[in-house]
């Protein structure tokens, strides 16, 4: 991969990272995984998601070059996930198959989640066809 994005870029593309948490699987490392994100030359810009004010706190931090305060990074990890459906789920299932935990479900042609069983691993988004499913 890369391999891909250098060239790419040397042809002129203008390139972004995305999921540079691995889809909610590198949320105890984040240092890590923006630090190897960061270290690739030909990227652009990265998209990072964000849904607390902490969590824009710790990445403003982090982008610019500056130690995040401990009571950030404290804050950021004691945030509490969870698995989200879009509203836009056009139903098809995929996610479904890909669910070892059996948390996912069709429900009046959507993907619907029981929390109590998700264990949050993010398996089940990267086959959706939509982008619908993400950990946040």
């Amino acid at each position: 991969m890369l391999a891909a994005i250098k060239t790419a870029a040397e042809a002129g593309k203008g390139l972004y990272g995305m999921k540079a948490l691995g889809g909610g699987h590198l949320l105890e490392r984040p240092e890590e995984a923006f630090a190897f994100i960061l270290s690739i030359p030909e990227l652009a810009s990265v998209a990072v998601g964000m849904s607390t004010a902490e969590e824009v706190a710790y990445n403003t931090c982090l982008f610019s070059g500056q130690t995040v305060p401990e009571e950030v990074k404290s804050k950021v990890r004691r945030q509490p996930r969870r698995l989200h459906i879009e509203d836009y789920c056009c139903g098809c299932g995929e996610c479904l198959a890909k669910c070892a935990s059996g948390a996912l479900r069709l429900k009046d042609g959507k993907a619907v989640v029981d929390h109590q069983l998700c264990t949050r691993c993010g398996y089940c988004s990267p086959v959706c066809p939509d982008f619908c499913i993400k950990v946040i």
